[in-house]
């Protein structure tokens, strides 16, 4: 995983402090991970994935194909207008209901990957359900 980090960063001339800079992380952090003292939590990884517009799962080595999943989300997503303050605070109660989150709380790094793989595989009903609730 820290590997990958680091080709990427070669790969785009990125310094750790770059880096570390853009994500909002401690500006020890590539160093740590690069010496084995520290690994990148799931949240970090999300972060350095975005930074270089690859998967996490390409950051995890689980694959070689770079490109994020999301991808077409993202581009769909561009086309869609904001969530109206109605929508968003339905999502925030669902979240609270379920115990996802609380209203105080952040998302820990399991609710985080949990929630994001969801709306990734159901962003087409999703996108259906939001259009028809306006």
């Amino acid at each position: 995983m820290v590997e990958r980090i680091l080709e990427l960063m070669a790969k785009h001339g990125v310094k750790g402090n770059q880096l570390t800079s853009s994500i909002g992380m401690g500006h020890s952090a590539v160093s740590d991970w690069s010496k084995g003292r520290a690994k990148p939590s799931y949240g970090a990884l999300v972060k350095i994935a975005n930074y270089f517009d690859v998967s996490v799962e390409y950051l995890e080595g689980k694959t070689d194909n770079p490109a994020p999943k999301h991808t077409e989300v993202l581009e769909d997503n561009k086309k869609q207008q904001p969530l109206s303050n109605k929508k968003a605070a339905a999502i925030l109660k669902a979240l609270a209901d379920a115990d996802i989150a609380k209203e105080d709380e952040d998302l820990d790094e399991d609710g985080i990957k949990v929630l994001s793989d969801f709306l990734i595989a159901n962003a087409p009903m999703l996108k259906k359900l939001m259009n028809k609730d306006g």
